[in-house]
């Protein structure tokens, strides 16, 4: 059984699904060895801080040739026999063995929520790439049953397959270059991390107003919140947000954080703040778990089914709720301890290596 494996994703995605398509073909490649074979569509090239034009002119080619044919003739070249979709753009017909990963189906529930060209190019050929498949892998079970009653596939096609935690997280990181990430992006001394591209299900602009809400208790005047993530899409409200009195003092938007700088920035910070509204699987979980640093997160989606009882659940639309989850953060030592050693011990159960072995399995059932 030769596999082919379509990195394109994680040349070009900037966000969660980048970093599954990576984490996961390395592991594979050690699961399977020479059986294991890469295909894109591009040459691989440093991931960028913002979207150009001409990554928007790349989405396009990537959506209209490599999806529908570019990706089955590259298989077939590698001489594989089937092709892994990491991210749920391929064709639609056809007959060439396929499976694909499905992180969540928000662009079909949510659909204001996404840039014009995904939400009518997905909502057009997402369910008939499903139902073409021979398996879906779901990265959690509330995306399972999503798939399942949205796009209607019999069970025993629909795999469930969690993330893995990259080991980086982890290490100890010397202190001299914990000082160099704090100076080189002006850190402050304490502080609440969010991380995540700036669109409208990462509920930045809650966070926001919840930050200044949690400033105004005594305990929390000082606290500060700090956003690592690259730019994306309906921004407005965010904009509005920081526009608010004392948001400046509050909020810092640090921007596109290098990878090997992010385990850093993550140890630094007191806790944790990841109150989306709707994630597939929600890997910024992992990351903090594995870092030692406490969680604040939604009730909602996958993230309780990740989270496992490692964390502080709220309302993702109450921002009363928010603010007060978040200057529990602040203020309970006994609380942050606890929480640190419930991720610890949480995130021993996703390893890349399972996950290969697991979509290993996959493939062979496909193959017969």
């Amino acid at each position: 059984m030769r596999v082919a494996f379509d990195m394109t994703a994680a040349l070009m995605d900037r966000g969660g699904s980048g970093v599954h398509t990576r984490q996961l073909a390395s592991a594979l490649a050690l699961e399977l060895g020479a059986d294991f074979q890469i295909v894109s569509f591009g040459a691989a090239r440093p991931v960028s801080a913002s979207r150009s034009w001409g990554d928007r002119v790349r989405t396009v080619q990537r959506d209209v040739w490599w999806a529908n044919s570019g990706c089955v003739a590259a298989a077939r070249r590698a001489g594989a026999d089937l092709l892994h979709l990491p991210v749920p753009i391929g064709p639609v017909s056809g007959s060439f063995p396929l499976v694909v990963t499905v992180h969540d189906l928000f662009v079909l529930s949510s659909p204001e929520r996404f840039r014009a060209w995904m939400r009518y190019y997905l909502k057009a050929t997402m369910p008939r790439l499903l139902r073409r498949a021979d398996a879906v892998i779901a990265s959690s079970h509330a995306t399972r049953d999503e798939i399942l009653t949205r796009i209607g596939l019999p069970p025993e096609r629909v795999h469930v397959i969690g993330l893995g935690a990259d080991p980086r997280f982890a290490a100890v990181i010397p202190p001299q270059q914990t000082r160099a990430v704090r100076e080189r992006l002006r850190l402050p001394e304490r502080f609440i991390l969010t991380v995540g591209q700036i669109e409208p299900r990462k509920n930045i602009a809650r966070l926001v107003r919840a930050v200044l809400a949690a400033r105004r208790t005594a305990d929390a005047a000082d606290m500060t919140l700090v956003h690592v993530g690259p730019g994306g899409w309906l921004a407005q409200d965010v904009t509005e947000a920081m526009q608010l009195p004392g948001a400046s003092e509050a909020v810092r938007f640090v921007g596109f954080v290098p990878a090997d700088d992010l385990p850093a920035v993550y140890q630094l910070a007191r806790g944790f703040a990841f109150p989306s509204l709707g994630e597939g699987f929600g890997i910024p979980l992992l990351e903090a778990m594995a870092s030692g640093t406490p969680i604040l997160t939604s009730g909602v989606t996958s993230l309780p089914e990740v989270a496992g009882g490692a964390a502080l659940l709220i309302d993702p639309t109450d921002v009363s709720a928010i603010a007060d989850g978040m200057a529990r953060l602040w203020t309970d030592d006994a609380l942050v301890v606890q929480l640190r050693a419930l991720g610890a011990e949480r995130v021993k159960s996703f390893r890349w290596d399972s996950v290969a072995a697991a979509t290993a399995r996959v493939y062979r059932g496909v193959a017969g």
